[in-house]
């Protein structure tokens, strides 16, 4: 039994980048604008391979109903009771120098469009960075 499932609606983007090492911009590497209309989540699966074992990787989301002005996705820091809303930022560091499935990367998405910037800080050889963005919604 367990009733009808709703159907998912799916557009995939395929990205491929070749990181330029120590970008201090977390946007120094900028996909094209995706275009989200009628989407409700955004999830992006980067496989990263570093050029050295500690680079970090570095991303941002931005979202814009305008395609003009772009808002950071926002995080909340909290310090004595007090909440801070910044711009969030995901790090991660490479253990290896081989081929790295960073972990995915869900958002849930109502605005128009959506991009999203690298950046690698490497002790050396720049890295490559492929990355498989899925828009879905619940017809």
């Amino acid at each position: 039994m367990g009733g009808n499932k709703p159907d998912k609606v799916i557009n995939d983007y395929i990205l491929a980048f070749t990181l330029t090492a120590d970008k201090a911009d977390a946007l120094a590497v900028i996909t094209k604008n995706i275009d989200c209309t009628d989407y409700t989540e955004m999830t992006i699966y980067p496989i990263w391979t570093p050029g050295s074992i500690g680079d970090t990787l570095s991303s941002k989301v931005e979202l814009s109903n305008d395609d003009s002005n772009w808002h950071a996705e926002p995080d909340e820091t909290v310090a004595a009771g007090v909440g801070t809303v910044i711009a969030k930022t995901r790090e991660f560091v490479s253990l290896t120098t081989s081929a790295e499935t960073v972990p995915v990367i869900s958002i849930p998405v109502s605005d128009r469009r959506a991009r999203i910037g690298f950046s690698e800080t490497a002790a050396g050889t720049a890295g490559v960075l492929t990355v498989h963005v899925r828009l879905s919604r619940l017809k």
